[in-house]
């Protein structure tokens, strides 16, 4: 994947902080072949909203008070890591990033995400994303959308939405 920054791409011990679709076991079992050991936590200061013609979020930077809560996936190895940027396709670049994990006292704990590339912020809505609603949904549908044998492909050549 382009632009991802070398001392990222050389670290693939960080954990990954999700919080969209791969929060869902069954998204993640599909891109990864496995359900990797889980952390909620809180991304501070980004929302999440849903990207026009899509069913699913991209972050962006708002006020301090605003947080994105998602979980971050540990023990990834450098092939899965090149499945999730393979799943994120050419719309996003993985970004480092610091979340807050645990009960007060919180911690803070450097991972990577996937953030919207500044190309494509133009498809970002005011909608925020909300899990519950893709669940019932739009969930079921979307999962024959990523069949492990093609959904890097198919999301590499998607055309963004005007």
């Amino acid at each position: 994947m382009n632009g991802i920054n070398p001392s990222i791409r050389n670290r693939p011990s960080l954990p990954c902080f999700v919080y969209g679709t791969l929060l869902i076991p069954d998204v993640i079992q599909a891109v990864l072949g496995r359900l990797p050991d889980a952390q909620p936590a809180r991304l501070q200061g980004y929302g999440a909203y849903l990207l026009k013609g899509q069913v699913y979020p991209a972050i962006r930077k708002e006020s301090p008070l605003r947080n994105t809560s998602g979980l971050l996936y540990h023990g990834l190895c450098s092939a899965e890591w090149q499945r999730l940027d393979d799943y994120e396709g050419q719309w996003y670049q993985r970004k480092l990033i610091t979340v807050l994990t645990g009960k007060p006292p919180l911690a803070r704990t450097q991972a990577c995400t996937y953030i919207l590339r500044t190309s494509f912020t133009r498809l970002l809505t005011d909608r925020p994303w909300d899990l519950e609603h893709f669940k019932k949904i739009e969930q079921s549908r979307y999962l024959e959308t990523i069949r492990p044998s093609d959904h890097a492909q198919s999301l590499l050549f998607q055309s963004p939405p005007n």
